[in-house]
């Protein structure tokens, strides 16, 4: 689900937050990776989690 990805991109920066100063090109690499991320997400969004085409039907069926 969407939770999920919005949890990876917190820790991300919770990385980011605690070893910029260890390594400065970290927040660099996080924020070419998030931008990654973000257009695959999208693309899950707009293709993997599309809602199926419903089929038609002649009547209502049971609720008549």
């Amino acid at each position: 689900g969407t939770f999920d990805d919005y949890l990876e991109q917190f820790l991300l920066f919770g990385y980011v937050s605690l070893f910029s100063c260890v390594y400065p090109l970290a927040a660099v690499l996080v924020v070419l990776n998030n931008i990654t991320e973000v257009y695959s997400d999208a693309f899950k969004m707009c293709h993997v989690f599309k809602r199926p085409f419903s089929e038609p039907a002649a009547n209502i069926g049971v609720w008549q």
